[in-house]
């Protein structure tokens, strides 16, 4: 599941850890073992009280902690959970009650056998190392456009010289594409570092308010940062309606809110509130309550419940085309001469890829056949054109009736030649250097 803590302090989520007893058994079982321990309904019961007491002081709505309790008791009470008789079923079933009473997909009970303590690297961090913090793809795209594929927001005490060593990567692009479509969430300490990449003076950006103790905080950006500051560089962020979610929606949230990015993909799931964690050792689990409330502070706004609603709706397969090709639209329109024509070069073929004009029949049936030495064919589902020394034929996408480019050829555009009858006569070659190269038709 996707569900990932937001934008807790780092001190606060730390100093709400228990400290546990120790187990009386001289080994700890086994997951396996643990989601198959049987559960009889004083232990149900128990289990119950136990998320009840932590709901009632901890959840970020009183009101919506009761209608959790008075629920979970109903259910009892009337027998729903006589047939939940492993830990497992059981806490399944008490997570899709609290959800469907609160709408928070943040609500959540999971199994633990050794929770975590201070004074030790979490085992999970050994896991980020290996998975290098998430962060999965970063690389230069043609057009000087940087790219970086992040997958969760890391404990920044860990991912941090990671995330910072990214940002140095990407501080020479001209635009910078960061794709969250499979990001479920994470620590928004690193939201923090990473956006203040992206501002040249500090932006309060995020307010957080707590329930207990009724606190609040502010969020500020970083006024210095290790490494170039990219406050003038074009961004394009990348969402997807099923995994984007909690501190990846928080990363979209505050750039949009701040005019820095344009959100291009699908409406987010809604996880807007901040999670704390309390550890039941005797029965293994763990149960995760959102505790605190993330809004702007200038509308007072948040998106639990509601999203991110994206600048430019499309869907999240086709998200990555959509932002690659207005990048290089935006910077191709800012550039001149030789660089210009560049731009306008790699986003034409990208355009072509992303929405091809689709000839009429007619049209296509006239442009099969041999040109020198390239070759021309037509199938139900488009044009297609084999290449000198090549064994394939690659699909044409065409810019209009007569001028196409070639699929996985960037360096070469056609355009088929026509008589005054509409005759196709023959074909000219235009390569991205400007020479051109005509070649007529075989009769």
């Amino acid at each position: 599941m996707k569900l990932t803590s937001l934008c807790v302090p780092i001190t606060l989520l730390l100093s709400i850890f228990p400290v546990l007893p120790g187990s009386a058994q001289d080994t700890q079982p086994t997951m396996a073992e643990v989601n198959a321990m049987t559960l009889t309904v004083d232990m149900q019961n128990e289990i119950i009280g136990w998320i009840c007491d932590k709901l009632e002081l901890s959840y970020i709505d009183a009101e919506t902690a009761s209608g959790m309790n008075n629920y979970l008791h109903t259910q009892a009470k009337s027998g729903a959970y006589k047939d939940q008789k492993t830990l497992s079923s059981f806490r399944k079933a008490l997570t899709h009650d609290l959800q469907s009473v609160s709408k928070d997909l943040h609500i959540r009970i999971n199994p633990v056998i050794d929770p975590p303590k201070d004074e030790i690297i979490p085992k999970e961090i050994i896991g980020d190392r290996k998975n290098n913090y998430e962060f999965k793809e970063i690389k230069r795209l043609d057009g000087n456009i940087g790219y970086l594929r992040l997958d969760s927001f890391r404990d920044p005490r860990y991912a941090a010289p990671t995330a910072i060593a990214a940002m140095n990567f990407l501080a020479n692009c001209d635009a910078l594409i960061i794709d969250l479509r499979w990001n479920g969430g994470g620590y928004g300490e690193l939201v923090q570092l990473m956006i203040s990449y992206f501002f040249a003076e500090p932006v309060h950006y995020l307010n957080t308010w707590k329930r207990d103790g009724d606190i609040t905080r502010q969020y500020w950006t970083y006024a210095t940062v290790q490494g170039p500051v990219m406050a003038s560089t074009d961004l394009y962020v990348l969402t997807s309606n099923d995994y984007t979610f909690s501190a990846a929606e928080e990363f979209a949230f505050d750039l949009k809110n701040q005019h820095r990015a344009t959100i291009i993909g699908e409406t987010t799931s809604g996880g807007g509130h901040g999670i704390t964690f309390f550890y039941f050792p005797k029965y293994y689990l763990s149960l995760r309550v959102p505790n605190s409330r993330s809004y702007d502070p200038k509308t007072n706004t948040g998106w639990e419940g509601v999203g991110i609603e994206p600048d430019i709706k499309t869907d999240s397969d086709t998200a990555f085309d959509t932002a690659y090709i207005m990048a290089l639209d935006s910077l191709r329109m800012e550039a001149e001469g030789s660089t210009r024509a560049a731009l306008t070069w790699q986003w034409e073929y990208h355009k072509a890829l992303l929405d091809a004009i689709i000839p009429a029949s007619d049209v296509l049936a006239n442009v099969a056949g041999s040109y020198g030495p390239v070759k021309v064919t037509t199938r139900e589902d488009g044009c297609y054109i084999k290449e000198p020394g090549s064994k394939q034929f690659k699909r044409l996408h065409f810019l209009s009736d007569t001028r196409f480019i070639i699929e996985d050829n960037l360096k070469i555009r056609g355009e088929f030649l026509r008589n005054e009858e509409g005759a196709v006569t023959g074909m000219k070659a235009l390569l991205e250097n400007g020479e051109t190269r005509t070649m007529p038709r075989a009769r």
